[in-house]
């Protein structure tokens, strides 16, 4: 669902059938000023209260929950995630479709995916399979047609908002939109595409639509105006979508509005400048395992009569993983007490063990046996610890005080992730003032955050040692090194163990560091059940893990990490990892004196290194490949 707060989601889903406020209240059995109160986010509803205006609106009661409640099974989860990874390697792989196409049987027998936002969620998946299948645009107008009305049934294409759109209905009208392109009505599906994206990138930074879908959109109406002969206007959306891609997808889509920028630029005369575009765009399709799209490149290129040295770059392995992710047990939950009470038995967790550091006994029992809720840090810091991917349960029901906390602090971490310290450093004293930050996992996120940007003023050091496991004290009674592959971490304790062993790798001490991130490999491995919360810091764990093995000399060891980590971000379109993978993977191949197979890597990352902005990345590359191979590599 998703999680934005432009709006209250209840007063949307209002408005759309023209009642007033009083109305809702009548005919949900409350009180008027209630309804205005819960709106405006002064409060939240009470599980009574929030289920009458459920059915008020026909809507079932677990609607707008968080997603664990609209299915009686945790497993579910896990299909969802399956299939939403064959549909999207579906379109390079066409024999991945047919297993998209079980899940989603699977998926339409579970009890609960007939009405709703679930039923709505089924539909929206058959529509992008069969635009995958090709069947007839028809067919798909009419899946999308139906669910739209789940949610949104007074929909006008001529007038909707991109911003308020809720649950899957901007992946419906995307859906709609291609299938009026395969139906020659171009016009309808550019004004589509042009509102969906307008709305969406008004929405907050931190809204999930925002990351998954307004790339996407971008990237279709670049196609469609660049094919109408829109020249200009298809690069500024493949400048905008590029943008996007690198910042908020991990750079997954940056080769796709590659290419079709340097199909743009050609056509629009800039020959030469279009020439380094479609090599970038091969090399790093190829780094992604998208060989089709690699070859499509190549011979489009030759067509034009641009030919370039590829390195043999599309005979690299084309595998793309499946997507493993380990299923709770099956657990009936119609209440959040209820699922966080099955989560913590799932991991056989004391309730003392998963309050530690983060809340008093009594509130985790007051939760589970919903007499009283928590705060949203709370409730986050224990789905952490229990290895869950916190953005999926989240519900739009967070009070604005609530919201602007976040919003900062996904801005911190936006500034530190992109090296901007001395404007993080500012916001985060904004941050340490919010008395919900003076305690547990949100005081050890302010001491993580500090100690990084002491990191960047002042490099390794005693005194960068001290904060990191100060912080790391903050929510655990001691630092034992030896424990760490035997204990169930969240995400902060494991970028805090992560940094403490780059620490002592940097710092002289090697192999007691070596030892500290490969036992942080074992505990994430073991403990974490969820696939996305795993990916968010697992393959920077890895990449350490590989780069420092390497320095020891255990060059087999740090290679086969490597391709481990190349596969983990390769599944999850993790494309600037992919790019710092395939560095580590070329200089062992090298070391280890396989040097022709090292080449075509090397020239995979430099090229997509570029798109990414690493310059450092491909000064240094170039440099290693000229030296060591006597190669050189052209910008």
């Amino acid at each position: 669902m998703l999680g934005f707060l432009k709006e209250n989601v209840i007063g949307q889903l209002r408005r759309r059938r023209k009642w007033t406020q009083t109305e809702l209240a009548g005919y949900s059995g409350l009180d008027k000023f209630f309804v205005s109160r819960f709106e405006t986010h002064v409060r939240s509803p009470r599980d009574k209260a929030f289920a009458s205006m459920m059915r008020a609106l026909d809507l079932p009661e677990d609607t707008l929950f968080c997603p664990c409640l609209d299915t009686s099974s945790i497993h579910v989860f896990g299909l969802k995630d399956q299939l939403l990874h064959e549909l999207q390697w579906g379109i390079h792989y066409p024999e991945r479709l047919k297993k998209a196409e079980n899940l989603l049987m699977e998926l339409s027998g579970t009890d609960g995916f007939d009405v709703g936002i679930n039923k709505q969620f089924i539909l929206s998946c058959t529509a992008r399979l069969y635009e995958a299948q090709g069947k007839h645009p028809g067919e798909i107008l009419d899946i999308t047609k139906e669910g739209l009305a789940t949610t949104y049934p007074e929909f006008d294409p001529e007038t909707f908002r991109g911003d308020m759109l809720l649950f899957c209905e901007p992946e419906l009208i995307h859906s709609r939109a291609l299938a009026y392109r395969r139906m020659g009505n171009t016009d309808k599906s550019i004004g589509l595409l042009r509102r969906m994206s307008t709305g969406l990138a008004r929405l907050p930074q931190d809204d999930r639509s925002k990351e998954s879908l307004l790339a996407p959109v971008l990237l279709d109406l670049s196609r469609l105006l660049l094919d109408t002969g829109y020249y200009d206007h298809a690069m500024n959306a493949c400048e905008e979508g590029m943008r996007m891609s690198n910042k908020r997808n991990k750079g997954k889509y940056t080769p796709d509005f590659t290419f079709i920028k340097a199909k743009a630029l050609h056509k629009a005369g800039s020959i030469k400048e279009s020439e380094a575009l479609f090599l970038s765009a091969c090399a790093s399709f190829s780094l992604m395992r998208k060989q089709n799209a690699a070859k499509e490149v190549k011979e489009y290129a030759n067509r034009l009569g641009i030919s370039f040295e590829t390195f043999d770059m599309e005979n690299q392995p084309v595998n793309v993983p499946n997507l493993s992710v380990e299923h709770g047990s099956v657990i009936s939950c119609k209440t959040l007490g209820e699922f966080f009470y099955g989560l913590r038995a799932e991991t056989g967790m004391t309730i003392a063990e998963a309050c530690e550091g983060i809340c008093n006994k009594s509130i985790l029992n007051r939760l589970e046996n919903n007499s009283k809720s928590t705060s949203i840090f709370n409730l986050e810091a224990l789905l952490q610890r229990y290895g869950r991917c916190t953005n999926k349960y989240f519900t739009p029901f967070l009070s604005l005080k609530d919201f602007d906390i976040l919003q900062l602090r996904n801005r911190i971490n936006l500034m530190l992730a992109t090296g901007q310290y001395a404007e993080a450093e500012a916001h985060l004293g904004k941050l340490a003032d919010v008395k919900l930050f003076k305690r547990g996992m949100n005081l050890q996120y302010i001491k993580l955050a500090e100690a990084q940007i002491y990191n960047d003023k002042h490099g390794y050091n005693d005194r960068c040692m001290e904060m990191l496991k100060d912080a790391w004290l903050t929510t655990r009674k001691v630092f034992d090194e030896d424990s760490i592959a035997k204990t169930r971490l969240s995400y902060s304790e494991i970028v805090i163990t992560n940094l403490i062993g780059l620490h002592m790798c940097e710092s002289g001490e090697l192999r007691r560091g070596v030892r500290l991130l490969e036992s942080l490999c074992n505990s994430m491995k073991h403990y974490y059940v969820d696939e996305s919360a795993r990916i968010r810091m697992y393959p920077a764990v890895l990449y350490n893990l590989s780069k420092f093995m390497g320095r020891m000399g255990a060059r087999n060891d740090a290679y086969a990490l490597a391709l481990e980590g190349d596969e983990l971000c390769t599944k999850h379109g993790d494309f600037d990892m992919l790019s710092s993978f395939a560095i580590n993977r070329a200089v062992n191949l090298s070391e280890l004196g396989d040097k022709e197979k090292s080449v075509p890597i090397f020239a995979q990352a430099f090229y997509s290194a570029g798109l990414l902005g690493e310059i450092a990345n491909q000064v240094a590359i170039r440099q290693y490949v000229k030296e060591r191979l006597g190669i050189n590599l052209d910008v």
